[in-house]
């Protein structure tokens, strides 16, 4: 589980950072007031409205809160000395990726390094 939480966590700092870059040009291009109107309905400005940065940035945090309610990790030392980690749901407390991990790896199901397996079932 732990490779699948790093990638995981990989697209959302990749998202995290296509959103301040974005902003930051924003910024450069028109100051920091910046007012954006949008259109209603297919075809006008509703698709800038679900990707805006600022948007992103809110949605990177949540997936962030999500993730780490659902990832523990537990380490130690067994009886022959040898060292130990395991990650878990400690939120669920199942043993493998539960639901709402596989729910936030399916957002990113078109990158490269997604593994099929972890598709929600």
């Amino acid at each position: 589980m732990t490779d699948l939480v790093s990638w995981l966590t990989q697209q959302i700092d990749y998202d995290e950072d296509v959103a301040e870059i974005a902003i930051a040009a924003r910024r450069d291009a028109f100051g920091d007031e910046v007012t954006i109107v949008y259109e209603d309905g297919v075809g006008g400005y509703a698709d800038t409205v679900l990707h805006d940065p600022a948007r992103v940035l809110r949605q990177v945090a949540a997936y962030r809160r999500i993730l780490s309610r659902h990832t523990t990790t537990d380490s130690g030392v067994d009886e022959d000395g040898k060292p130990w980690t395991i990650t878990y749901c400690g939120h669920c407390n199942d043993p493998g990726p539960c639901g709402d991990v596989r729910d936030l790896l399916s957002i990113y199901s078109d990158r490269e390094g997604y593994d099929p397996s972890w598709t929600v079932e």
